[in-house]
């Protein structure tokens, strides 16, 4: 690693320190070279000036620091900065002067104060120009510089224009061009600003002119956004979209306001607009209880929910925090839905009871779970009770009360299991469905695959890597996970409730699967960095492997077997698998309380043992 390298790959803090000290030699140079111009020859001080020069920056330091030098180690140089560079040069050579003065008027020339405000002043601006320049890679701008960055906009309609008029006010980004996909429009002028053409748009990409481009096409749809991330996606360039003009409250500060890009927007997955009418059925006008309301998952049933008019939400959570955020998300929406916060657990079986006596409840989303994988891996016997028991005690409760509708929130990690959620979440599934089946009652369960940005997914973490610039872990190149929106997913969930099967494992349509290595590379571009490698050292972030963790596949399941039908909804498939007698749940039931009551004599190998038992399909 070169030292510039090294010098880039500092935080701002080490940064800064490096700079002081270089700061300290740069006074020391500057008074003696003034003493060597004085002299017009190699000057070698006596004891009172060697004193005086070697203790500058004593006081000089100080003073840069008051001057807001400093600050300027990572934004661009202005005309301002050249102005504090001369202010700081003076008053240090004029402290300096002073000094030597005091001590020997006699020997110091006062030429020595002009020169060194002159050398101070032009060495101070220069490095600080070299500074900045060390903040720039192959062109583009780092991520620690937040002023001038170079800006496309990608649309010259009504929508791009204003952007550019909101942009000019907050005066951090400089406007290149306008990009549009009208033959017409190519060549012409807008606010002096040449309208090019998509093609000439990759090419200034090429070529690190340009560090974003944001899309101002609010009419755009769902496919046409898609298909354009697509064609930029293959450059390391950040991509914005402008929001409609109406909801951006603060225009001075437009960066906040911009919209990023989503992962539904690079993933080749077509979204399936809901059937309306299937929401409507098991939520207009219903009592609604949502079981684990805060989480990802729960909290867009609980947003989906109140836009069809129930009569009322049951929001349960045991997090304090989770239950107060969706409450204030309602809240935000202004629908006049009516909600009702319920802070408590489901293995509190005389909350559970007491919450579906009184409240008249019509269907249950039963979504309350721990569900991090290696979490639960350290974790086990307490995932065990809280999903297994969790479900087991909402499932009885619903029965007992006359609930008909209940749906189980389940994961693709319960089919052939290697992780202790994945066995929670099976054994949940066989509890639900012998309800279903031997009750002749509408108790189901969804399966479904990872949705984008849910609460320790995949899309937050590398986020966060990115941000802090690295490296992204991965825990195999060859790792692959299925992958749709939390919107859709909970949609899906929701119409799953209205198909009325007994006792069935609705599995949701997630399309084709993603490798996590790819989805982590187009990542990396659209946040406007590149790949750092072996073939390209220089890149800004890298991937890096770290074996598989506990309770992880290579690749998920959707499905046993083959034993999947179509529904009436072309998203949703189901399958029927062999329902456990009663006998057999009696006993799986006494099986589990056994193992949890007996921590101490724990083995992963008797839970793997349990479910291979009594998970017949």
């Amino acid at each position: 690693m070169t030292l510039i390298k090294k010098i880039k790959s500092l935080s701002i803090l080490n940064k800064i320190i490096f700079k002081i000290i270089f700061d300290t030699f740069l006074i020391i140079i500057s008074l003696w070279l003034s003493y060597c111009i004085r002299y017009n020859n190699i000057y070698y001080p006596d004891n009172v000036n060697g004193l005086i020069i070697l203790i500058s920056p004593i006081y000089g330091i100080p003073l840069l620091w008051n001057f807001n030098i400093y600050r300027y180690l990572t934004k661009d140089i202005e005309i301002s900065f050249f102005l504090q560079s001369i202010k700081a040069g003076i008053i240090i050579s004029l402290i300096v002067g002073s000094t030597a003065l005091l001590f020997q008027s006699d020997q110091t020339p006062r030429s020595i104060i002009i020169l060194n405000s002159i050398l101070l002043s032009f060495f101070l601006f220069i490095s600080r120009v070299l500074a900045s320049k060390i903040l720039v890679t192959d062109g583009k701008i780092s991520r620690e510089r937040i002023s001038k960055s170079r800006i496309i906009i990608y649309g010259a309609g009504k929508a791009g224009r204003q952007l550019n008029s909101l942009l000019s006010i907050e005066n951090r980004k400089e406007v290149l061009c306008f990009v549009d996909d009208n033959k017409n429009l190519w060549g012409k002028l807008i606010f002096n600003l040449k309208i090019i053409s998509r093609e000439e748009l990759f090419d200034k990409i090429e070529k690190k002119m340009v560090d974003e481009v944001i899309i101002a096409i609010p009419s755009l749809s769902s496919k046409e956004r898609k298909d354009l991330v697509y064609k930029i996606q293959e450059f390391p360039v950040r991509i914005k979209f402008l929001p409609e003009l109406g909801k951006i409250s603060d225009a001075k500060n437009l960066s906040k306001e911009l919209i990023d890009v989503e992962l539904s927007d690079i993933v080749s997955r077509e979204y399936n607009i809901p059937n309306q009418e299937l929401i409507r059925q098991n939520i207009e006008n219903k009592n609604v209880l949502i079981t684990g309301a805060g989480g990802s998952i729960a909290s867009q049933l609980t947003l989906i929910s109140s836009n069809y008019k129930p009569k009322k939400l049951f929001l349960l959570d045991i997090s304090e925090i989770a239950l107060y955020d969706i409450m204030n998300k309602l809240k935000k929406k202004n629908n006049e839905v009516v909600a009702q916060p319920l802070l408590g657990s489901v293995l509190d079986k005389s909350f559970i009871d007491t919450i579906l006596n009184q409240n008249n409840i019509d269907i249950v989303f039963h979504s309350a779970a721990y569900k991090h994988v290696p979490l639960v891996e350290d974790n086990s016997i307490s995932a065990l009770r809280n999903n297994f028991f969790g479900t087991k005690n909402c499932v009885d409760a619903c029965f007992e009360y006359g609930i008909n509708n209940f749906i189980l929130v389940s994961t693709d990690k319960a089919v052939y299991p290697v992780s202790f959620m994945g066995i929670t979440k099976r054994l949940c599934e066989l509890y639900v469905s012998y309800y279903g089946k031997s009750k002749n009652i509408n108790y189901n369960t969804v399966r479904f695959g990872n949705v984008i940005g849910s609460s320790g997914s995949v899309i937050p973490l590398f986020n966060d890597q990115i941000f802090n610039g690295g490296p992204i872990t991965i825990t195999h190149n060859d790792m692959r996970r299925y992958f749709m929106t939390i919107s859709e997913a909970a949609e899906l969930i929701i119409q799953s409730s209205a198909l009325h099967g007994k006792g069935l494992i609705y599995v949701l349509d997630m399309g084709k699967p993603v490798k996590i290595i790819d989805l982590a590379k187009k990542m990396i571009k659209l946040n406007g960095f590149t790949e750092k490698s072996d073939e390209n050292p220089l890149g800004d972030i890298e991937i890096k492997i770290t074996g598989i963790r506990k309770g992880e596949k290579l690749d998920e399941e959707l499905f046993y077997r083959d034993n999947f039908m179509k529904t009436k909804h072309q998203k949703i498939n189901s399958c029927s698998e062999k329902t456990l007698l009663s006998d057999e749940i009696k006993k799986m039931v006494n099986d589990i309380s056994e193992i949890i009551n007996n921590r101490e004599s724990f083995t992963k190998e008797k839970i793997v043992d349990l479910l291979n038992e009594y998970n017949k399909f």
